[in-house]
C-alpha cells in the first residue's frame, strides 16, 4: 500500500555519522573506531522493515520501494 515518500539523509564525517528520516535527526555514532575513512560506494537496498521482533516469517511481503532522486554533495 503507497503511504507517501520519505527523505532519508546521511552526514558523513571522520568524527561522526547522523542518520535523519524526514529531517529529522534519528542517531549520531560518534566512535571514531566504526567511522570508514574509506573511499565508499552508495548501495540502494530494499531492506524489509516491519519485522515483528526481527522474524521475518512476520513481514508483510511482498514488500516494494520507489526511489524518486539520490542526492550527494561535499563541503
Amino acid at each position: 500500500m503507497y503511504t507517501g515518500f520519505h527523505k532519508f539523509g546521511l552526514e558523513w564525517s571522520p568524527d561522526y555519522l547522523k542518520f535523519y528520516y524526514d529531517g529529522a535527526l534519528k542517531r549520531t555514532i560518534s566512535n571514531t573506531t566504526i567511522v570508514s575513512d574509506a573511499v565508499e560506494y552508495i548501495i540502494l537496498s530494499g531492506g524489509i522493515l516491519g519485522w515483528d521482533e526481527g522474524d521475518i516469517r512476520n513481514a508483510t511481503l511482498p514488500i516494494n520501494e520507489k526511489i524518486a532522486y539520490v542526492r550527494v554533495w561535499t563541503q
